[in-house]
């Protein structure tokens, strides 16, 4: 991991997040799509740090015929093939697919920092994937996947201050776009 201030702990993954894979409904089973529920591909991730919406969606009998769950709002999703590091946080109670793996918190991290602290770490992430076909992060590398922890009110602060240079950062490309 490199040097981290001496308060600070590392955890792997599994202890601070369940991790929970998506599935796909069969495709020819009209009854499984266009439904309410948002079902969230690698393709959609990136860009906004929420993810609110899906090109596709499930009915109850298609979630209820595969093994994806719906997961809550504020749980972090990462995309783990095709690529391997899109993440977003769902802004909605949602499901996705087999290449996405929805990290739910335990309560002993602070999920917005995990998702910083993620994103700083796709190089790495990636560098776990394995395959033939395509690389893909298998659960059990993203469960020990070794996270560095300061305490929670730790967290929280530096959660905020990217929080608040992220939304600067955004201002001045939103402006520099008008003109």
């Amino acid at each position: 991991i490199g040097e981290i201030p001496a308060d600070w702990g590392t955890r792997k993954i599994k202890y601070d997040f369940r991790v929970i894979n998506g599935s796909t409904p069969k495709s020819n089973e009209e009854k499984y799509w266009n439904g309410n529920i948002v079902w969230i591909t690698p393709s959609e991730m990136g860009g906004n740090e929420r993810i609110f919406h899906s090109t596709k969606t499930i009915t109850d009998e298609g979630l209820h015929s595969c093994g994806t769950t719906i997961v809550s709002k504020n749980t972090l999703i990462l995309s783990t093939r095709a690529p391997i590091g899109k993440i977003n946080i769902a802004g909605v109670d949602l499901c996705t697919n087999q290449g996405c793996k929805s990290l739910v918190c335990k309560g002993t991290v602070y999920y917005k920092y995990t998702y910083y602290y993620l994103l700083t770490q796709i190089e790495t992430l990636n560098m776990l994937g394995r395959g033939t076909t395509f690389f893909e992060l298998s659960t059990f590398d993203l469960h020990n996947f070794v996270e560095c922890i300061p305490t929670y009110n730790e967290q929280q602060r530096i959660a905020a201050y990217l929080d608040a240079r992220c939304a600067k950062i955004d201002t001045l490309i939103s402006q520099e776009q008008v003109v």
